[in-house]
């Protein structure tokens, strides 16, 4: 069965479904955990908390998913997974710094963030390349399509 249908059944009562998809998408969890780990071992995370947090986005994806959007399942599941991995290395990182002042700081921006001391240049704008002929592509967006696909 698909992620679809087993969503719609486990929606319906069918609990037993869940443990079938957890099964389906076993990979994506795992996917992203290894992703963010190499953060999350710096913010002193453990890769079985990063994990368990995976997971705990996940059954919310589930239980949230709705059918009149044209997102599948997959692609929302892994932005609420990435979305609570994220949150929750940034809350170890800031209870690290209050409690330990010798830290090495770790900060997570977006691209579009405006770079501090410029006149309102962002990330992006100063690392794309002007004379290529492709737009800058987000190369990390790319690849977890790829790998996802």
């Amino acid at each position: 069965m698909t992620n679809e249908e087993l969503i719609k059944e486990y929606q319906e009562g069918n609990h037993s479904a869940l443990d079938e998809l957890i099964i389906q998408n076993e990979k994506i969890v795992k996917f992203f955990a290894n992703k963010y780990y190499g953060i999350a071992s710096r913010a002193l995370v453990d890769f079985d908390d990063l994990v368990q947090e995976g997971w705990i986005a996940f059954i919310k994806s589930v239980e949230r998913y709705r059918f009149d959007d044209e997102v599948k399942f997959s692609s929302y599941a892994s932005e609420v997974i990435k979305y609570r991995m994220l949150n929750f290395i940034n809350k170890n990182i800031c209870r690290i710094k209050k409690s330990d002042s010798n830290s090495e700081q770790i900060k997570i921006c977006s691209i579009s963030e405006t770079i501090p001391g410029t006149d309102d240049v962002t990330i992006e704008e100063s690392i794309a390349d002007e004379q290529s002929e492709e737009p800058f592509i987000l190369i990390e967006d790319e690849i977890d399509n790829e790998i996802l696909r």
